[in-house]
């Protein structure tokens, strides 16, 4: 470790013991000020970074139909100065983005993730974050902590009775006094594209589907995945500008095989 006066790794045994479980992976403690990444004044920053280095325009687009038309547009398609990369989360899969046979061919799974935000109402609760596949991290409200979260995969959502006390049974040992100490604020929810598990285990989906050029299934890990395989998303279109040969023919692919994993 070499941060111990921020972070330490918690070895699988320590934490099979303190969760009675026998699943955990190992995770990660953060104390004495560390924080977790808040993630919107992250991909601010992003974005003012790649705005510095060229022509980068942010636009919000609430119909997701526009997309749509722009992808079967064929003059939009033949031209050859655009190139289009999905990046896409659960709602573009959902919204049923891609046509049957696309989406067929992506091994993919959409999972709904509830979690609770808890108010502190005694000081002496630790604004500490603990990462273990259940996690308790603070917010930006002082007195605010976020426990999350579940892994849904059926049509109906947990009821927020059994959330709570799902949640609680299965945290409630990483950080008892805030249970005890704080009361609910409110339930969040939301949905995670992830991809299906591999001799790799879990990783991201990226290459060429059809004419277009596709990036997902970061799953709940996008700050880790990003930059690294966002680098090679572009080494691979570079590669292949200029043909319309499938990504995994092309040198980048070839360099690292395990990138075709999904084909």
């Amino acid at each position: 470790n070499v941060l111990p006066e921020h972070c330490r790794w918690m070895e699988k045994k320590e934490l099979d013991k303190l969760l009675d479980t026998s699943d955990s992976l190992g995770g990660v403690e953060l104390y004495n000020g560390c924080r977790v990444i808040h993630v919107p004044s992250y991909l601010r920053g992003l974005l003012a970074a790649c705005q510095l280095r060229g022509r980068v325009e942010w636009k919000i687009i609430d119909d997701y139909m526009e997309l749509v038309n722009h992808r079967h547009d064929e003059n939009v398609q033949n031209d050859g100065s655009r190139i289009w990369i999905f990046a896409c989360g659960a709602g573009i899969i959902q919204e049923g983005f891609f046509d049957e046979d696309a989406r067929a061919k992506l091994p993919l799974q959409i999972v709904r993730g509830q979690s609770v935000e808890l108010t502190i109402t005694d000081e002496s609760v630790p604004r500490e974050a603990a990462l273990c596949g259940k996690y308790v991290t603070p917010l930006l409200d002082h007195n605010r902590m976020l426990v999350g979260a579940t892994q849904e995969f059926q049509e109906e959502a947990v009821s927020p009775r059994d959330l709570q006390e799902e949640l609680k049974r299965k945290s409630y040992k990483l950080a008892p006094a805030l249970w005890d100490k704080a009361d609910i604020h409110r339930i969040t929810c939301g949905y995670k594209v992830q991809s299906q598990r591999n001799n790799l285990g879990r990783v991201p989906i990226i290459g060429r589907l059809g004419k277009d050029w596709i990036f997902t299934g970061l799953s709940s890990r996008g700050l880790l995945y990003h930059a690294i395989y966002g680098e090679k998303l572009v080494d691979m279109i570079f590669a292949s500008q200029g043909t319309q040969k499938d990504s995994e023919e092309c040198p980048i692919a070839k360099q690292y095989p395990h990138l075709k994993w999904w084909k």
